[in-house]
C-alpha cells in the first residue's frame, strides 16, 4: 500500500465519471428554468405596476414615495426571486 489514503465512497454516492446524462432530464431541466424564470418576470411586471399605479396617487408622503421608489429600483435590478432590497 502506497502513503496514500483511501477514503471509501459510500454505497449511494455516483461519481461524475459513472453517472450518464440522457438528453431528456436536461430539457426537463431546461423546461423547468424556463417555467421558472417566466414566473419571475411575471411577478416583477404586476409589482411594478402596482408601485407605479401607487406612485401617480395624489397625497401620498414623501417617505412612503421614497420607500416606493426605492422597490422600483430594487425590482429592476432583481436577476432571481431570492434578491434582496439594499438595507
Amino acid at each position: 500500500m502506497s502513503g496514500k489514503r483511501r477514503h471509501p465512497q459510500p454505497m449511494y454516492d455516483v461519481q461524475a465519471k459513472h453517472r450518464r446524462i440522457r438528453r431528456w432530464d436536461i430539457l426537463w431541466l431546461v423546461r423547468a428554468w424556463a417555467a421558472r424564470w417566466c414566473a419571475l418576470h411575471r411577478r416583477k411586471q404586476a409589482r411594478a405596476v402596482s408601485y407605479q399605479a401607487a406612485l401617480e396617487r395624489d397625497g401620498l408622503p414623501e417617505s412612503d414615495r421614497a420607500a416606493l421608489e426605492a422597490c422600483v429600483s430594487a425590482l429592476d435590478e432583481a436577476g432571481s426571486q431570492e434578491a434582496r432590497s439594499p438595507a
